[in-house]
């Protein structure tokens, strides 16, 4: 790789154009170092990974980020100081503020009693049932079948009889519920199946259904009365009436903060999502929406997908124009959360801070073993020599990981956000095109001379 550097000085001593030179021969520069294109391209073609553009763009954006972690480790910066750890941690951190912001909301707007419990125990729309089921399926005999309703039946009659819920519930087959003796919760209308919905929403307090034949299998309801499940009543009418109130003030906080959605919002949320290395490249960005004190750009909301889970991340490909709007309104009042805990200055607790400090601090030392730095720093003892070892770690795991993707360590990528946004760095794709057209030839030429 050094050599490669001396390279780049000779040429342009020589009279040609920086610009042009890096957007044909060099990919990438991270600090010190530089990602050529045909150094690149001879280290994919000899490894395993497919020579497929959107791979080879993700090992250079790679390449980007272990270079400007290494060069920060070679400077001597551990980079676990406060301000790093909250930065990096930021999704956890935001999380934590947020429900503390949620809480304090909630205890000043959303008050519940017993006359509220009462209230609404008896009006009926929410209800606890429990139930015991007996399975069947399509795969059963008509005498088969037959014998499961008989004994759902036999359950039914010996509670009908007075025997103990508890010990009649041992018999379910519903094997979700059967740690919680067969209860189900609060349910409302619209959630279960009709026939069981219909049932459920038959019984007085204390009743027992007749045997409800579902898809499932034969069912037994119970609602139980207030005063045996008052506590439990109340925890979840109380979250409910909080989850309520959030979604109104979320609402409220939209219209007075007046968002504003882009027309092409749905087409960029979609560009942004299949792109997501090139987007984080071309700060600051397209807008897509507006808001009192700020905006959403396709680069706000890679980073928001960046911490979301995969599966929200996948739906995007299938997701219609008006899901996409709709998720680009949700990226919003995220942001819209961040102003009302910036302004309110909502605290995180010692505790708290202590413990994403030693999530954060873990992952660095795994991605320091994968890199396998730390003992050749220890040893470097000038700033050249670390420098040195920096680069070297750098292209070996390059060359390693090439030959097999399993267990690849990622620099955390809010602290790969930071790094980006302090450090001199530069992506050409004009160079991984070309990279990838060297790889292909050499991935031929090598496998031709293998036949």
């Amino acid at each position: 790789m050094r050599r490669l550097l001396i390279g780049v000085a000779l040429l342009c001593l020589s009279g040609c154009s920086v610009v042009d030179y890096f957007s044909r021969q060099v990919i990438a520069r991270a600090g010190d170092h530089v990602l050529t294109a045909e150094w690149f391209a001879e280290t994919m073609a000899d490894g395993t990974l497919q020579i497929h553009p959107p791979l080879l763009e993700r090992w250079a954006w790679l390449w980007v980020q272990y270079s400007l972690f290494l060069q920060r480790l070679a400077d001597g910066d551990s980079m676990t100081d406060s301000l790093t750890v909250l930065e990096a941690m930021w999704p956890e951190v935001l999380t934590a503020k947020v429900a503390r912001l949620n809480e304090q909301l909630i205890n000043e707007n959303v008050h519940v009693d017993a006359t509220t419990i009462d209230s609404v125990y008896a009006a009926g729309d929410y209800r606890i049932v429990d139930h015991i089921l007996i399975r069947t399926g399509t795969s059963l005999s008509a005498s088969q079948l037959e014998q499961q309703r008989r004994k759902a039946q036999g359950i039914r009659s010996r509670l009908a009889s007075g025997a103990q819920w508890l010990v009649e519930v041992q018999r379910t087959e519903d094997i979700e519920t059967a740690s919680r003796q067969g209860r189900l919760g609060v349910i409302e209308r619209g959630q279960m199946l009709p026939e069981f919905e219909q049932a459920a929403y038959d019984l007085e307090p204390g009743g027992l259904s007749d045997v409800v034949e579902t898809y499932y299998g034969f069912h037994i309801l119970r609602r139980p009365t207030l005063d045996e499940v008052r506590e439990e009543f109340t925890d979840e009418i109380t979250n409910i009436l909080a989850d309520r109130w959030m979604d109104q003030m979320l609402q409220d906080l939209a219209v007075r903060r007046n968002v504003r959605l882009k027309a092409d919002a749905a087409d960029i949320i979609r560009d942004a999502s299949a792109r997501p290395l090139r987007v984080l490249a071309l700060e600051p960005g397209r807008v897509i929406g507006e808001f009192d004190g700020g905006q959403l750009t396709d680069v706000g909301f890679v980073r928001w997908l960046q911490v979301l889970s995969r599966e929200e991340h996948l739906s995007v490909d299938g997701s219609t124009e008006e899901e996409l709007e709709e998720m680009g309104r949700r990226m919003i009042s995220n942001e819209l959360l961040v102003l009302e805990v910036n302004e309110r200055s909502i605290p995180l607790t010692e505790r708290e801070f202590s413990d994403f400090k030693m999530m954060y601090e873990s992952s660095l030392r795994n991605l320091r073993n994968a890199l396998g730095v730390d003992s050749l720093l220890a040893r470097a003892s000038t700033q050249e020599e670390r420098d040195q070892v920096a680069l070297e770690a750098l292209e070996r795991y390059m060359v390693r990981t090439s030959q097999s993707q399993r267990g690849i360590a990622i620099v955390p990528p809010l602290l790969a956000t930071k790094l980006r946004s302090e450090e001199n760095w530069s992506f050409f794709y004009g160079g991984l095109n070309r990279a990838v057209r060297l790889a292909l030839e050499l991935r031929e030429a090598r496998d031709s001379t293998m036949q």
